[in-house]
């Protein structure tokens, strides 16, 4: 169990991996211990735009993985607080929301869902609200049920955006922040595996 604690137990910020870019979603990016030292990142947001709510659904999703270097079993508590922007606004009525999933990877890096688990969600926003409006979301919750871990897999933490009312148009621009050095700005993900 200690093993598994001193890996796991903690918080962590979600960063971009080096070859993110501002303006797409990406699948490589990182866990970072909150006491690293290298808390550097190429980019500090991902800012999408075009974004249509005529649609319900799912609108991005950024994947953080946390590779795994011993062979381990844990059921953890996955907690996160995020912060998101309206960097451009939806046609009124529509509105969204912040998703976070948890998944695994195999060693050679393919993604597999986890029977049992459900996604936890932030609070519904209004979509319409004025450009610079700044939402954040505390304690979204995923519970994860027993796994078991070889060395090279992965835990995969999926942090996505999505669309829930919808209001006729494609003009709505969403910042997602991701900053591990700038206080409130850092994408928080708390992995509970108990105490040793």
């Amino acid at each position: 169990m200690p093993d598994v604690v001193n890996l796991f137990g903690g918080g962590f910020y979600a960063v971009p991996n080096a070859t993110a870019t501002q303006s797409a979603p990406y699948t490589d990016g990182r866990l970072i211990s909150s006491i690293a030292v290298n808390r550097e990142t190429s980019i500090t947001l991902t800012a999408i735009t075009s974004i249509d709510t005529t649609a319900a659904g799912v609108k991005f999703t950024n994947y953080y993985r946390h590779r795994v270097p011993y062979q381990i079993s844990m059921a953890p508590q996955i907690r996160a607080r995020c912060r998101w922007v309206i960097a451009a606004s939806s046609p009124a009525g529509a509105t969204g929301r912040v998703n976070v999933d948890v998944r695994r990877a195999d060693a050679a890096g393919n993604i597999t869902s986890i029977s049992g688990v459900t996604k936890g969600s932030g609070a519904p926003r209004a979509l319409s609200a004025a450009p610079g409006t700044v939402y954040t979301d505390n304690q979204i919750v995923v519970d994860v049920p027993t796994q078991s871990f070889v060395p090279n897999e992965a835990l995969v933490i999926l942090v996505e955006f999505e669309v829930l009312a919808t209001g006729a148009g494609n003009s709505l621009a969403v910042s997602l922040r991701t900053d591990p050095v700038t206080l409130g700005d850092e994408l928080v993900i708390e992995i509970d595996v108990g105490q040793p």
